[in-house]
């Protein structure tokens, strides 16, 4: 499993375009073949804090959705409301499970 967080922060008067346009993302993006979960959060100590979590099956998949033509207008769409560098990571996960059951 491949996993992708990201954290960007954002002008304060392009937040909801920055919103907007991670809500159209995550709408195409999440019955991509090998697409296992694809959210954005805002941060709770920085509302203009947006967070990404993705998770892919395998890297096939990742690297398919990457050339995807909505990739692309995306980011080309979100350029203008970052405010500075973008935190992009990828981790390759072996193994997984839930850390406690409630």
């Amino acid at each position: 499993m491949i996993i992708v967080t990201a954290r960007a922060h954002v002008h304060a008067d392009g937040r909801d375009a920055a919103i907007e346009a991670a809500e159209a993302m995550r709408q195409r993006t999440i019955d991509e073949p090998g697409c296992i979960d694809y959210r954005f959060w805002s941060a709770t100590d920085d509302p203009n804090a947006i967070l990404a979590f993705e998770q892919w099956e395998d890297q096939a998949a990742l690297d398919t959705h990457l050339i995807a033509p909505h990739t692309g207008a995306f980011l080309a769409q979100i350029d203008a409301a970052v405010d500075g560098p973008v935190d992009v990571r990828r981790f390759e996960v072996a193994t997984h499970g839930l850390l406690f059951e409630q």
